[in-house]
């Protein structure tokens, strides 16, 4: 006896489904090996024209750069939609582009590393560090950088909705051979975590993301926002130290600035959100000392 298939699902619609995501993580990944063979200047050149384009056909993305920006900063400020869109063009170039291991070497030649002391420090104590950063500057080649300096990373990364897109980020992980964990909300996620912090690993968050339900409660440029409050809660259960760090663009080449360690100790009323709100300021100095190279697209603010 044969089942008829669910109403408004077709048979095979499953195996459709992955056809389709295959074949759209063999088109972009066919796309970065092909650009990635290039000189690094060209690369650039192509991708810095093509966010011009986009700025041209998609004026919505400029207009949500802009108002973001007057939201965060001030009404009277303008940030130049362009220049930020050349900021994201020239990472994802540059990204592109030390995917080949024979130039991975190089990128010692691109970035250097400030007050690395305080890493080391940190480091040193052997029981694995909380890293801190944001969708500013390269942060994608810091932890490679840091990887050539013998320490051990891990990014924590929000695994995409789109199967192809989870796929082309282990690929590129893997070409980096950067060490990643996805965010989750069960005990398998913690647990990752905590044993890569015993190994002694820095373990990193990108934590200027609108956390939508989850998070705590702390201020942003002036208004309440929904923060990551992960570091925080795991500091304070393993005593592990905090560390912000930023790779920021100079020209054409980066500064990674190692931040000192955040306190952790006890603090008036709720200590966790207390040091979220410390974090959540760092981050805010650097978009303020370094507006075009933030991602101004993302949504930071909700109305609540």
């Amino acid at each position: 006896m044969s089942i008829a298939p669910a109403r408004g699902r077709k048979a095979g619609d499953g195996k459709g489904l992955r056809v389709r995501e295959t074949l759209k993580f063999h088109l972009a990944k066919g796309f970065l090996c092909t650009f990635a063979v290039l000189p690094l200047p060209v690369i650039r050149g192509i991708f810095r024209m093509a966010g011009k384009l986009l700025l041209f056909f998609i004026p919505d993305f400029s207009r949500r750069v802009t108002n973001t920006a007057r939201i965060m900063l001030s009404s009277d400020y303008r940030l130049d939609p362009a220049r930020s869109m050349d900021n994201i063009a020239i990472n994802m170039a540059e990204v592109i582009y030390f995917l080949k291991a024979r130039r991975r070497a190089r990128i010692a030649e691109y970035v250097t590393i400030a007050n690395e002391s305080y890493l080391h420090s940190a480091v040193s104590r052997g029981c694995g560090v909380l890293g801190l950063s944001a969708h500013l500057g390269n942060f994608f080649l810091m932890g490679t950088r840091l990887e050539q300096e013998g320490y051990h990373f891990t990014y924590i990364v929000r695994q995409p909705s789109q199967p192809w897109l989870s796929k082309l980020i282990r690929y590129a992980m893997s070409c980096y051979d950067l060490d990643y964990v996805y965010v989750g909300r069960d005990n398998l996620f913690l647990k990752n975590i905590l044993q890569r912090l015993k190994q002694g690993r820095i373990v990193t968050f990108i934590v200027d993301e609108d956390k939508g339900k989850g998070g705590a409660d702390v201020e942003f440029f002036g208004r309440t926002v929904k923060t990551a409050a992960g570091p925080a809660v795991i500091a304070k259960r393993t005593g592990c130290p905090i560390i912000p760090m930023f790779c920021v663009r100079n020209g054409r080449a980066y500064t990674i600035h190692i931040e000192d360690e955040l306190a952790i100790g006890e603090t008036a009323g709720n200590h966790v959100t207390a040091h979220v709100a410390a974090y959540t300021k760092v981050i805010e100095s650097y978009i303020r000392r370094y507006p075009e190279q933030w991602m101004w697209h993302n949504t930071r603010f909700r109305d609540r």
